[in-house]
């Protein structure tokens, strides 16, 4: 079984404070992404991890401002029934997405 973290991403209320805060402290750059409006944040290996306001339906959720890990596993919807039997939960459930499958979980 794959598990693994594959990307970071910062769900944030000032995308600009954030890139002026990571690149000084971190020296990350960063890149837009021409498929959607999207941030990346890159370093000399490449892309990171990404950079986006947080959504509306996340602040109507009550989300906070946030930095969020995605794990590449070998099957999401398996995943998902894991984390539920294990007491985790489901925050949003799995969807199909342009690259790949993805569910939104919060451990216990």
């Amino acid at each position: 079984m794959t598990t693994r973290f594959s990307w970071y991403e910062l769900m944030t209320l000032d995308t600009a404070a954030a890139k002026d805060f990571y690149g000084a402290v971190i020296g990350w750059q960063t890149q837009k992404w021409e498929a959607a409006d999207y941030t990346m944040w890159t370093a000399a290996i490449g892309p990171v991890g990404g950079l986006m306001t947080l959504p509306e339906q996340a602040k109507a959720m009550g989300a906070p401002p946030h930095w969020m890990g995605y794990f590449t596993v070998d099957d999401t919807d398996a995943t998902v029934e894991r984390v539920v039997e294990a007491g985790g939960k489901v925050m949003v459930p799995a969807f199909d997405m342009p690259y790949g499958r993805m569910a939104v979980i919060a451990d216990p």
